[in-house]
């Protein structure tokens, strides 16, 4: 495992970790996402090098990367990558061939996502809104984060996706899915926002620590902890977690 570097830089306790607290926490959660690549595999996440674009389901390119962010939003990832097979053999798996395209071109090569339409009406806006930045690095930047979340059809979790995997920024992308996770390994309601620091101040821009987290959990939030029903006898962070144990015993974190 790449051991991660510097110290945090103590943002905030919203946790309720201390420092070593929490890069510990970190540092178990690596060791065991590592071992689980094919499981992280099969939710469409490829353990890579830290720069490497091929965390984000195996693809190719940055733009790859781009245009499918806004494809699977609400969308299997299994389609996602059927589609992106399909532009790659046309042609227009980048950036740049997006934006020439019309909407209604890039409408009939998307169809078979979800929200196909405004998917390709969203596409086609960044698409040329990063051409007008000089390419797709021009505009996907840490400078430019604000930015990015004035397009349609980019939030903070897609925004902050695109700065990690794309640009290979350290941030960490907060979803629902690592506030659940994160919330009920440490037996404490977290928010977004205590869930990016909690993460960023334990690894302390190591890339690859923030990769591996996110796909991590990511991966178990969508396959084993649910909300509502959440399969802890089956999940790899079983080892580690004491919700099962408070489950018994009282309603825990993100449970009604």
């Amino acid at each position: 495992m790449r051991m991660m570097r510097r110290e945090a830089k103590g943002r905030g306790t919203h946790s309720g970790l201390r420092g070593s607290e929490a890069r510990g926490l970190i540092v178990r959660l690596i060791r065991v996402f590592e071992a689980n690549s094919d499981f992280l595999a099969s939710q469409g996440w490829v353990v890579s090098d830290a720069r490497s674009f091929s965390w984000w389901g195996g693809l190719e390119s940055p733009d790859e990367v781009a245009i499918s962010s806004f494809l699977v939003q609400l969308t299997r990832w299994e389609t996602v990558a059927e589609v992106m097979k399909r532009l790659r053999a046309q042609g227009i798996a980048s950036i740049e061939a997006i934006a020439k395209l019309s909407v209604e071109e890039l409408d009939r090569a998307i169809i078979n996502v979800n929200f196909h339409r405004t998917k390709a009406r969203r596409l086609k806006a960044f698409a040329e809104e990063a051409m007008r930045s000089g390419g797709l690095l021009g505009l996907v930047s840490p400078a430019n984060e604000a930015r990015l979340l004035g397009i349609e059809g980019i939030g903070i979790e897609t925004a902050k996706s695109m700065l990690l995997f794309i640009a290979n920024a350290p941030v960490f992308p907060p979803s629902k899915y690592s506030q659940v996770v994160l919330s009920r390994l440490i037996g404490l309601q977290l928010g977004l926002r205590d869930v990016e620091e909690l993460v960023e101040d334990a690894v302390s821009g190591d890339v690859y620590a923030l990769k591996m987290i996110h796909a991590g959990l990511a991966s178990v939030g969508k396959a084993y902890c649910s909300k509502r029903s959440p399969k802890c006898g089956e999940c790899p962070l079983r080892g580690i977690c004491s919700f099962p144990k408070r489950r018994n015993e009282e309603p825990g974190p993100g449970i009604a």
